[in-house]
């Protein structure tokens, strides 16, 4: 190739253009040439020596000249139909290829709204709550380039980006100025080349990269390398602002992107509905509530009977909150109901017409609303709108200081019910109004406006059933009977005798009856609530619709609980607050399936607590506790008026025959409910008391759920079930807890008053061991709970927020790169304007533009495949924890129905499998949950490596990972230690300071005895001797 001086000048000074823009835009085909040339040779249309194979030859030849060498050697003959098909699908593909470039460059050049469309692909359109853009003018503080809500608050810049900003400035002056030293030098060499050799030599050419050296990109290198350090305002040059154009131009793709997957998904990122995020609660076991009920209501009974105990206190419902307290109904002085004797919340019940009109106006469309005329309304904010506390008691508005000892002034003669509030949330006052209904309803007959009831109900008639321990055993009705001259036929017609469900009246009441009341009735009252609760957090009706809960439709309202049926927004969408935060934001939503799960449980398990037994009982089991060093029997033991069964406890009112009566048919009513074991609610899974206490601790925080129940909540997404099952083991464990500590307190009190009696301190040690377990136990419910619903629902977000900073933290980084990497454009060597050195840059500025997207991806995918996984998890474990330690016997297990199988494993094992294997289970799922979620960090960290750049990615290597690391390893390990030295301090304060006073004591009465036998003796010895 001969050189001259114009060429040489050209060479050096020509950028080149058009014959570049020719070789990007007309290059690049030949390889596909080349292709249907192999494809023609193959069909036969193409000879094996023809001049397009030959190396010297092959570029000469362009897709026209091969079409048309092979149409040559068609002959349209039947024998070469074969080739003319092959032929004619060749040209046909040829000509659609072009007419669809056509078209595209069609479309581009006439179609304005093609050019729009990608402007607003790549725009934000709510930038000042954009919480990636926040962050970014945060960390610069650059005016006019993201316009978030942080530019929009004064100062700004802030001085601490000012001084950054002069930090940059100095940082890029410098990098230019050792830009143009290395442009000087390449010009001095260059100068000195030509003048000596007449021609550039080989240092100032590029490798082509097939071993040749061709023309030079090295003043087009020269040219973009200046342009990327032109300084410009605050401080950064014009390669930094296109970094920080590029990092928002990649933020409004991926904030878009996440808007319009959300747009196609739905209400939600899942795509799911509300029924597939929302677990039903478990049908708990209210049976020791609703015979607490029956007893309270007894009692409340019993104070009305005025024909027999006129001077009996009676016992009305009052809510009482603090030092304030209503009366829950209405009550008059005349019998035409026009003179207010107390003023309560209602009217009182129309016990004589039990198909009338309710006097209870809640609904569920005014609840939602707070509609100050709905009765629940008006006593939730009678409670300031805390936990309701009904309180069965004696007030005397004549008087209305006489119990002034007592909260509310009112006595609390027939016992007190608490009904949780949970919280203000759809679910948390539909549970808390449900359970409100079911109370007074059991205790005061009180039905919902559909409900339909007659007088031959047998539910009518419980009133009759709950008085007839006191009506058998009473002497002072005896004597009633005897003054007014009632027969025993009259007796027994006026109240009950003649029901044959309740049996004669000179015995107690059939047990049938109470299992029919408890099974066809009350039951349901109970168990309503919790469906109530999942309506409105499903958009669903399963309290209405669904026949088994509540058959007689005697507890249900008369519309649905859903949250479109109340008006209330869907309390799982994808807000459009949480939108504006754009993809900076993504992660906040998945956090509202653990909070909203795990706020139905809590509502649905905060069932009514009767905090108090009526008074009579009360007084008796204090009474006990001091005096009876054990109490042997059953629960209702405590509450018997026979002390050690010798002697009467004594009573404040002992001498009122009526407290006495009223006491003993309370216990023995007592002893008719709970000693029953038959008398319990059926459709819940119950298992058999152990005898082990570590066994008995356990299945007190494990009873009441199963891990492996996929028949309820078989569709519903893993994430849901999880955390309800967390927020069940943190309510558990925490009740646990108490009860663990109340085991040291009592522990610790008995070491006290045990002096050196050694039967008493093997009981104090007896209680410290069973708080110990207790405690154990709890604490190991706690840390499953605390990693099922806190830190497992909160994982999408907390590693999708490290990515967004790790994000801005890569921007910062290219920031101080920037000037290094335009410094690289000025080496020789290497194809295209890039060369060898600078190409890393390039897909690194790609990296800031496309990691948001890919961050986007990485949290879609990783919340999809720790579903999948855990699915199949939940599909094997119980399988091959059956296989691993036994399973059910084959004839067993055939005949096991629906509600069976949902203990198929409680059936297969024992408590204390039970518990190590949810231990496992929870180890391996919070595995998955861990390997799931990294994937937020690990496909835009790796995902560089598919452009085939040998580029590293900024984020590949990271200190973050490791903090992410710190946090979901060990932070469950030292939550559980710290919850283990919070249970020592427990035990060391309640029980072990106890145990060493007494200790202590007994060693001090010793020392004390031995010195006072020492001196006897001594003084013995020496009145001996003087004898």
């Amino acid at each position: 190739m001969r050189v001259s001086a114009g060429s040489a000048l050209n060479y050096a000074t020509m950028p080149g253009i058009f014959p570049r823009l020719k070789d990007i835009l007309f290059s690049g085909f030949g390889l596909v040439t080349q292709l249907i040339a192999v494809i023609c040779f193959m069909a036969g249309l193409l000879p094996k020596n023809h001049p397009c194979f030959s190396k010297e030859n092959y570029k000469e030849y362009g897709l026209t000249r091969i079409l048309a060498a092979a149409a040559s050697s068609v002959e349209f003959k039947w024998k070469n139909i074969d080739k003319i098909i092959i032929f004619s699908m060749i040209v046909c593909g040829t000509v659609i290829m072009w007419l669809f470039i056509a078209a595209a460059l069609l479309y581009i050049v006439v179609s304005p709204s093609f050019a729009n469309g990608i402007t607003a692909i790549l725009q934000t359109t709510n930038p000042s709550n954009d919480i990636a853009f926040m962050m970014l003018d945060k960390v610069f503080g650059i005016p006019g380039i993201f316009d978030s809500s942080i530019s929009l608050t004064p100062p700004f810049p802030a001085p601490f980006h000012t001084a950054l900003h002069e930090l940059f400035r100095f940082y890029s002056w410098a990098v230019f100025f050792i830009a143009l030293i290395i442009f000087l030098y390449h010009v001095v060499h260059l100068i000195l080349d030509i003048t000596q050799t007449g021609k550039v030599t080989e240092h100032m050419s590029d490798d082509d990269g097939n071993g040749t050296r061709g023309f030079s990109w090295l003043p087009i290198r020269f040219v973009f390398c200046f342009g990327l350090l032109i300084p410009f305002g605050y401080g950064l040059n014009s390669g930094q602002w296109i970094t920080l154009y590029t990092a928002k131009y990649g933020s409004g793709l991926a904030t878009n992107a996440w808007i319009a997957y959300n747009g196609i998904t739905g209400n939600n990122p899942s795509g799911d509905e509300n029924t597939k995020l929302i677990a039903k609660p478990p049908v708990l076991d209210n049976s020791g509530l609703i015979k607490a009920l029956f007893l309270l209501n007894s009692c409340r009974r019993i104070t009305l009977l005025n024909e027999f105990n006129p001077d009996a206190p009676q016992a009305y419902p009052y809510i009482v909150n603090g030092s304030k307290s209503k009366s829950l109904f209405t009550y008059y002085d005349d019998a035409a109901n026009t003179i207010v004797s107390e003023q309560g919340f209602m009217e009182e019940p129309d016990y004589d017409n039990p198909g009338g009109p309710t006097p209870y106006n809640a609904s569920l469309p005014k609840i939602a609303a707070g509609d100050a005329s709905d009765h629940f309304i008006q006593i939730l904010q009678f409670s300031d709108f805390r936990d309701i506390k009904i309180v069965i008691g004696t007030f005397y508005p004549d008087d209305p200081d006489l119990y002034k000892e007592y909260p509310g002034k009112v006595l609390p003669t027939c016992g007190e019910v608490t009904i949780p509030v949970t919280s203000l949330t759809g679910e948390g006052l539909f549970a808390a109004e449900g359970y409100f209904f079911a109370v007074i309803q059991t205790m005061f007959e009180v039905y919902r406006p559909m409900s339909v009831v007659t007088a031959d109900d047998p539910i009518e008639d419980m009133w009759l059933a709950l008085m007839r321990e006191y009506l058998r055993t009473s002497g002072s009705v005896r004597n009633a009977r005897n003054m007014k001259g009632m027969s025993d036929a009259d007796f027994e017609t006026s109240y009950g005798g003649n029901i044959p469900l309740m049996g004669p009246i000179t015995g107690p009441v059939y047990a049938s009856y109470w299992n029919t009341m408890m099974d066809q009735y009350f039951k349901y009252a109970f168990k309503i609530p919790a469906y109530t609760a999942y309506d409105f957090l499903a958009d669903t009706d399963e309290a209405f619709t669904n026949p088994t809960v509540d058959p007689k439709k005697l507890y249900t309202h008369d519309s649905s609980a859903a949250f479109s049926a109340v008006g209330k927004q869907n309390p799982l969408l994808m807000t459009v607050g949480i939108l504006e935060y754009g993809w900076g934001g993504a992660g906040l939503w998945y956090n509202k399936i653990g909070e909203r799960n795990g706020s139905l449980y809590t509502a649905a398990s905060a069932v009514p607590i009767v905090s108090k037994f009526p008074i009579v009982m009360q007084q008796i089991k204090d009474q006990r506790k001091k005096t009876d060093t054990q109490i042997e029997g059953g629960y209702c033991e405590q509450f018997n008026p026979r002390k050690s069964g010798t002697s009467s406890v004594h009573l404040s009112n002992e001498r009122n025959q009526y407290a006495v009566e009223q006491a003993t048919s309370l216990y023995s009513f007592c002893t008719m409910l709970f000693e029953n074991q038959a008398l319990n609610q059926d459709g819940v899974t119950r298992m058999s008391a152990p005898t082990n206490p570590i066994e008995k601790t356990i299945q007190t925080f494990f009873s009441e759920f199963q891990i492996f129940n996929n028949i309820d909540n078989k569709e519903v997404t893993p994430m849901a079930q999880l955390s309800s099952v967390g927020r069940i083991l943190i309510d558990k464990a925490i009740l646990g807890v108490t009860a663990s500590a109340a085991s040291y307190a009592a522990g610790g009190a008995a070491h006290m008053a045990a002096g050196d009696d050694k039967i008493a301190q093997a009981l104090a040690s007896g209680l410290g061991g069973l708080g110990s377990a207790a405690m154990t136990i709890a604490l190991i419910g706690l840390t499953s709970g605390f990693v099922l619903y806190y830190m497992l629902p909160i994982m999408p977000f907390i590693y999708f927020f490290f990515a967004v900073g790790r994000w801005v933290k890569v921007i910062f980084e290219a920031l101080v790169g920037v000037p290094l990497w335009a410094l690289a454009h000025m080496r020789v060597g290497g194809p295209g304007l890039p060369g060898s050195a600078a190409i890393g840059g390039y897909f690194l500025i790609l990296e800031i533009f496309i990691r948001p997207i890919l961050t986007v991806f990485a949290l879609v995918a990783s919340f999809a495949i720790f579903s999948a996984l855990t699915v199949g998890l939940n599909t094997v474990f119980t399988l091959i924890s059956v296989n691993l330690f036994g399973s059910v016997a084959p004839a067993l297990s055939g005949t096991l129905n629906a509600a069976q199988q949902l203990s198929y494993a409680s059936l297969a094992r024992g408590m204390i499998d039970q518990f190590f294997l949810t231990v496992f289970y929870i180890f391996l799922v919070y595995t998955i949950g861990v390997g799931s979620f990294k994937l937020i960090d690990l496909i835009p960290d790796n995902i560089m490596r598919w452009s085939g750049s040998g580029a590293q990615s900024f984020g590949a290597s990271d200190v973050s990972d490791e903090l992410i690391d710190e946090w979901q390893w060990n932070l469950p390990q030292k939550f559980n230690i710290s919850t283990r030295q919070i249970g020592e301090g427990v035990k060391d304060a309640l029980y072990t300071s106890g145990k060493n006073a007494n200790e202590k004591n007994v060693a001090e009465a010793k020392s004390a005895k031995a010195k006072a036998d020492a001196e006897a003796e001594t003084k013995a010895k020496a009145e001996g001797q003087k004898q």
